[in-house]
């Protein structure tokens, strides 16, 4: 059976074969003129193409293959053939107008006008079908003098036929009067309705009307004249495009692309038709595609820019947007995709000037204004930031919610006149808790306590049922560290509206504060229950159950669980990060940091993070890539410089500190306040008063807080020694910033005047208040050693329960034991304190004298000659001490040779020297 089914298909080739080998060309040329004379023109062509087969040279069967070509709108295949049959010598009259027209359709402008010499021969219908091409051809390479000749030509030929009229609308149209070009243009029509260059005309005049919908009727009569143009599916899409039509318009494009998948404006339609839709995936990557083919206009650059921006792809819409927005009008919202695209690629001083012209006309144009003012101000652009603020926050306005975003924009922007603003929100809108809340934080920024609690409590009064009056009063009892009374207005809100964040997590931080562990578990299991998923509230809650362990671990799965449900959210990864950090697992930390794509708008938390991580790998070797690398992905950036200067001052390297400053403050920083305070304080710290006394013009040219600079005043004359002036600044200081340090000054000022006991008291008075400051505690043991050595004890006692291994601590404590006669404490606190420094001289000055007060002389005598050889003797009160071992040890004539080299201008030194003196002599 299977050789028999073989057999039977080679007998069927076999007569296929011999009846096709039987007709010929002549055959095949006949059967395709019945074709075409039944309209069936793609038989007809199959017909030719056989009948070509059989005979390549026959010209008649290349002309009436062209011909059908270009009725189709097949202009390239049209070309080749009528090119054959020209070449062929077929007709020169019929092949001479036809392939003029191929050409022209094919976009081959020369070649049409190159068959002028030709078409000058052909009779005058002919000849003005030929010069209507000619015509159009030489105005599309802008040869207008060619045209003009040419339409005289068809103007004096006797006969007045479609063409002719085509031929003077083209140059009407080319002359921008339309509607004499619409008049010609339709005569044309009038003569030969399915003239397709007549048609095509009429479209493109419409086009230029705007008469979209008539174009897309021309568009639709061309296609059925010309069935195969594909151009004319392009233009469908074009005109469908223009009129709004997105699904027709995709359909011509997707219908091209089926067959021309590289065709560069059918993506470009296709972009168009994407972004409308908001697939901007689709439309960024047919634009792609578009550019990519050879097709390049501004509307493209306008749809692949903003489809990138859209995609958060700033890179690749910064390129495509920055070739054409000088062109774009100053309200174009492209104008807002390109300067956060800057924003985002850290462009920083680009910014201001693409935003140089642009005009606020609308709440959406003040809200741009004010969050990309906010943003850079956020990275440290503070003056750009400035600039940009200034075209919302320059007009005064009557509107109350006008005035509160530009008093609360200007109070970010550290500019105190957006008091203001909010005052003249609440004289419009008495009732507005968003501006009273912003005078409240105004207040509190420079310490106003009292203005702050005026406007606390009268709004309390005012709204008692208010949640948010209470929590604007608990804000001003948590800055001035009034915790019970800050509970008090926290647990009132939240009895007022139990889903409080506010409220539930500052009472959490309340009760860690006042280490009521109970108290915070509950309000944190509380918090957590309201807010399931706030980041905010699950750092609290990890902080609370952190030691208890399987608390922490419950914390941390949550955590975790959150994390790994959205790996790509920036917060719940630093929260993470943070927990892991917080259990010493550092490498997971690192690792989940470093999956984040750093940038110029990325927080100062994920830097840090992973500088704490680097920190703790491989001997912190990569913390400083890591700030270099902080620096130059945002160079507005201030912490990474402090870092970095934290580590100079930790080192004692003041000249590098100062150097890293000042090259900060002559470059990006240059108007920083906080470089500048940084740098004000290093010279005050160190004593430089020239270089501070020479800075204080610049220092004072910034947005400084008064008071800051009232103590910084205060400071200067302190060390000028101008105790009596400097007193009631550092003191309004202090009272401003109650910190150790400045407590310590305003001390040092007291004694310097000659207070001792006032100094006593400022740091006494000071660390009742806040508790343990070993720094205050330090500075007032040596004051009570002065006046009071019987108070320095204690002191030094608690300070060690906090530092033991504070080697001045213990060489003090073994002092005050020996001079009060506890030798059995001074010799534990001497022992301890030459444990941690033996080679200290101090120390092994003490602990000598302790063990020849205790009884050990040869024992003191070889600690204290260790302590003389380290100093070289140029200690005198080592060297007195050496010399009352010495005689204790009965070494006479040693001691009075090391008294001999003692020589100080000190009083108390030299009357001891007599004294030791007078006890060698009567021996010798």
């Amino acid at each position: 059976m299977k050789w028999l089914s073989i057999i039977v298909r080679c007998c069927v080739l076999m007569v296929v074969v011999s009846c096709s080998k039987s007709e010929t060309a002549e055959t095949h040329l006949d059967n395709a003129k019945a074709y075409i004379t039944d309209s069936k023109i793609d038989e007809g062509i199959i017909e030719l193409k056989n009948a070509i087969t059989k005979a390549p040279k026959n010209n008649e069967a290349r002309f009436l293959l062209g011909k059908l070509y270009l009725q189709q709108g097949s202009g390239i295949e049209a070309v080749k053939e009528l090119e054959k049959a020209q070449e062929l010598k077929y007709t020169s009259n019929k092949v001479t107008p036809l392939l003029a027209r191929a050409y022209l359709i094919t976009n081959s402008d020369e070649d049409v006008i190159s068959l002028n010499e030709k078409a000058l021969e052909l009779p005058d219908d002919l000849k003005s079908q030929y010069l209507a091409y000619n015509i159009l051809a030489n105005i599309r390479i802008q040869d207008n003098a060619s045209a003009k000749k040419s339409e005289q030509l068809s103007i004096q030929l006797s006969v007045s036929t479609t063409y002719s009229y085509l031929s003077t609308a083209y140059l009407l149209l080319f002359d921008n009067e339309l509607d004499a070009a619409k008049k010609a243009v339709n005569k044309s029509l009038d003569i030969f309705p399915e003239n397709p260059e007549s048609v095509m005309l009429l479209a493109q005049i419409n086009t230029a009307l705007g008469l979209y919908a008539e174009v897309s009727e021309n568009y639709l009569n061309y296609a059925k004249i010309q069935p195969k143009s594909r151009i004319i599916v392009l233009l469908l899409a074009d005109a469908a495009l223009k009129e709004k039509d997105y699904e027709s318009a995709e359909k011509y494009a997707d219908s091209i692309l089926k067959s021309l998948p590289n065709q560069p404006y059918a993506h470009y339609i296709k972009s168009i038709v994407r972004f409308e839709s908001q697939d901007y995936k689709a439309a960024s990557m047919h634009a792609k595609q578009a550019e990519l083919f050879g097709f390049n206009s501004p509307q493209l650059k306008l749809v692949a820019g903003a489809s990138a921006y859209y995609l958060e792809n700033f890179e690749q819409s910064y390129h495509h947007l920055s070739a054409i927005v000088q062109y774009l009008p100053a309200e174009h919202p492209a104008l807002k995709m390109f300067a956060i695209s800057q924003l985002q690629l850290g462009l920083i001083s680009e910014i201001t000037e693409t935003l140089n012209d642009f005009t606020v006309s609308s709440k959406d144009d003040k809200q741009f204004l004010s969050t990309l003012s906010l943003q850079l101000a956020e990275i440290g652009a503070i003056d750009d930031a400035k600039k940009l603020a200034a075209k919302i926050t320059s007009k005064d306005s009557d509107n109350a919610e006008e005035n509160i975003s530009t008093g609360i924009l200007k109070l970010m922007l550290n500019d105190p006149s957006g008091v203001t603003n909010l005052q003249s929100a609440l004289s419009l809108k008495p009732d507005m808790l968003s501006a009273q809340l912003a005078l409240v934080s105004a207040a509190l920024q420079v310490n106003d306590f009292d203005k702050a609690l005026e406007i606390s409590k009268t709004w309390q009064d005012k709204y008692p049922n208010n949640p948010g009056a209470f929590n604007i009063l608990a804000t001003v009892y948590l800055k001035q560290d009034k915790l019970d009374l800050a509970k008090v207005s926290l647990n009132k809100s939240l009895e007022l509206s139990p889903k409080n964040y506010f409220a539930i997590s500052n009472l959490i931080n309340i009760a860690l504060k006042q280490n009521e562990p109970a108290e915070a578990t509950r309000l944190s299991e509380l918090g957590l229950s309201v807010f399931p998923e706030n980041e905010k509230m699950l750092e609290l809650y990890y902080v609370v159950a952190r030691t208890d362990l399987n608390r922490r671990d419950l914390a941390t799965s949550k955590i975790k669980d959150i994390f790994e449900s959205s790996t790509d959210d920036l917060a719940f990864g630093l929260l993470y990060a943070q927990v892991l950090i917080d259990q010493n697992n550092y490498k997971d930390a690192l690792s989940i940091l470093d999956s984040f794509e750093a940038s110029i708008s990325s927080p100062a938390k994920l830097w840090q993070l992973s500088v704490v991580a680097h920190r703790n790998i491989n001997k912190g070797n990569g913390v400083s890539a890591v700030i270099d690398k902080w620096i130059k992905t945002n160079p507005y950036a201030v912490e990474p410089i402090i870092l970095v200067l934290d580590q100079y001052m930790r080192n004692k390297d003041v000249e590098s500190a100062l150097s890293l400053v000042d090259k900060a403050l002559s470059g990006y920083q240059k108007n920083n306040t906080m470089l500048k305070a940084a740098k004000m304080q290093i010279l005050l710290d160190n004593g430089k008063l020239q270089s501070a006394k020479s800075f204080y013009p610049e220092f004072l040219d910034s947005d400084i807080n008064e008071k800051v600079v009232g103590g910084v005043d205060g400071r200067i004359l302190l060390l000028e020694k101008n105790y009596l002036k400097a007193i009631p600044l550092l003191k309004n200081f202090y009272e401003s910033f109650p910190s150790g340090k400045n407590v310590i000054l305003l001390a040092i000022a007291q004694k310097g005047a000659g207070s001792t006991d006032e100094s006593i008291s400022t740091l006494e008075d000071f660390l009742e208040v806040k508790g343990s400051n070993n720094n205050v505690r330090s500075i007032l043991a040596n004051y009570y050693l002065e006046t009071q050595q019987e108070k320095a004890i204690p002191l030094y006692e608690k300070m060690l329960l906090e530092r033991p291994d504070d080697i001045v601590v213990l060489n003090n404590l073994a002092w005050l034991n020996l001079e009060n006669d506890n030798v059995e404490l001074a010799l534990k606190y001497s022992a301890e304190a030459i444990k941690l420094a033996p080679n200290h001289p101090n120390v092994i000055d003490t602990r000598a004298m302790v063990l020849l007060k205790s009884g050990r002389k040869i024992d003191a005598w070889q600690a204290i000659m260790k302590a003389y050889d380290i100093t070289q003797g140029k200690d005198p009160s080592i060297s007195l001490n050496y010399a009352e071992v010495l005689i204790a040890n009965d070494k006479n004539q040693e001691a009075m040779a090391v008294l001999t080299r003692i020589k100080s201008k000190n009083i108390e030194i030299m009357n001891r020297k007599e004294q030791l003196t007078n006890r060698v002599n009567p021996k010798l």
